[in-house]
């Protein structure tokens, strides 16, 4: 095992002494990873993206995590995609990749969930065991209602077509740029309540 791992090295000293670079993956892989992580809820990986406003607000929320986990399921449950294209300059420092994606169409899920939040807030408004805290519980049960409802409707998906740009970063791996584009793509217009 030493020798193996001696020999990688000396492989990866040569090929920088001669001037080449070893890269670290593919624009390919580095665009699969990022959607296989994002249908996983791997955090690890989407950690890198959370300058985004949808994933950080996927990742990062004050409701009961698994309450979010629920909701963050049915909202991937349909994701898929198909990398249809790639294309690297010259010198194979930039890269962009050409995905299919498709979601369920989540588009009017939050008019969906605005009209029966509303109801049930005219509802129960004058009830004195409803307090601010059942009734913002409950309407965070309405969203998710409606989000595991779109999620399940048959033949509501939406295919987008969307170019994800990439860049070789000084480590020799690929950085992925996550443009509100490939969110919409993926979340397949979804908008959170406020």
């Amino acid at each position: 095992m030493k020798k193996a791992v001696a020999a990688l090295i000396a492989l990866i000293m040569a090929a920088s002494l001669c001037g080449c670079s070893v890269t670290i993956g593919s624009p390919e892989s580095t665009v699969d990873d990022f959607f296989n992580a994002l249908k996983d809820k791997d955090s690890e990986t989407l950690i890198l993206y959370t300058d985004n406003y949808d994933i950080n607000t996927l990742l990062n929320n004050t409701l009961d995590e698994e309450f979010m986990d629920n909701i963050y399921g049915d909202l991937m449950r349909n994701l898929s995609w198909e990398i249809t294209s790639v294309k690297e300059n010259e010198d194979q420092t930039q890269a962009v990749v050409t995905v299919e994606v498709s979601n369920s169409n989540f588009s009017n899920t939050l008019k969906n969930y605005k009209n029966a939040a509303v109801k049930y807030m005219k509802d129960n408004l004058y009830k004195e065991e409803v307090t601010k805290k059942v009734m913002q519980r409950e309407c965070a049960n309405i969203f998710a209602v409606q989000v595991n409802n779109t999620s399940e409707k048959e033949n509501n998906l939406v295919t987008k077509t969307v170019e994800v740009e990439l860049t070789k970063n000084d480590t020799h791996s690929w950085d992925m740029k996550v443009t509100k584009e490939l969110s919409k793509a993926a979340l397949c217009g979804m908008k959170w309540p406020q």
